[in-house]
């Protein structure tokens, strides 16, 4: 079957040509399928688990006979396509999958992917870690951070989940490692008639902000200092941090304490 799907996608190329979005190939290829009576279903509904926790719903590009996934990527591959692949055979139980790119250049790269070895019925769902004292939070949204995105790497930021799966994944390591949390909202009045709300998802036990934000340059850290000293001050608070997940590869993990 593998072999099979490595035609079409060839063959899908050769027609096509390189510079579509990856749902215009994604169309092709299952349009390919139809004509080769080749069982599939497409955009099938995941659940995205964290730690044996629930984290948000995305969808899938192809399953073929129920037992192959594919993802399609416009794009040079990367590890990080392969990452969430990875993420999602766990997710759907499913043993194979492929990661089919179709760049710029024209040449269809193809990269088999196999399963990590625990189905989802056994995936342990960790739990809370003993205290062992004061902690370190700085250090810890560093640790904690990295292992999230090594995890789901940078590709999730770009699917219709976007940035909600690094934040609820945040949420989920900080409550495992004793950092317990609480969300907060203000209302913004102007001559005593609410105009918006300022609200934060995570704010500690000792009032510290948490800040969660994706960036890809310099100026992404400035804004996110600025909008969280601003919700901040609505919100009474006087210390917190901003961590940054980064939507390159080549960027790092960023933690920075702010002050209001």
């Amino acid at each position: 079957m593998k072999q099979k799907l490595t035609s079409i996608a060839n063959e899908v190329m050769d027609i096509l040509g390189a510079g579509f979005k990856e749902d215009v190939y994604e169309k092709a290829f299952a349009h390919e399928l139809r004509l080769q009576n080749i069982p599939y279903v497409r955009q099938t509904n995941i659940e995205v688990i964290y730690k044996g926790y629930y984290v948000k719903d995305v969808k899938s590009d192809i399953i073929v006979d129920n037992s192959i996934l594919l993802e399609l990527k416009a794009v040079n591959l990367t590890k990080n396509h392969i990452k969430q692949a990875k993420v999602y055979m766990v997710s759907l139980d499913i043993d194979e999958g492929m990661v089919i790119g179709f760049p710029k250049n024209g040449e269809v790269k193809i990269q088999e992917v196999e399963k990590p070895d625990l189905p989802p019925h056994k995936v342990k769902v960790e739990k809370r870690k003993k205290s062992t004292g004061k902690i370190d939070i700085e250090k810890m949204l560093g640790e904690i951070t990295n292992n999230i995105m090594e995890y789901f790497g940078t590709e999730f930021m770009f699917t219709d989940a976007k940035f909600d799966i690094y934040k609820e994944a945040l949420g989920i390591e900080m409550r495992l490692n004793n950092l317990n949390y609480h969300s907060a909202s203000a209302p913004v009045l102007y001559k005593d008639h609410r105009v918006s709300d300022v609200s934060l998802d995570y704010i500690l036990e000792d009032n510290t902000a948490i800040y969660p934000f994706q960036y890809a340059k310099e100026e992404n850290i400035e804004d996110a200092i600025e909008d969280l000293q601003y919700t901040m001050d609505w919100l009474n608070l006087k210390t917190g941090y901003i961590v940054g997940f980064p939507s390159k590869e080549e960027l790092d993990v960023i933690v920075k304490k702010v002050t209001g």
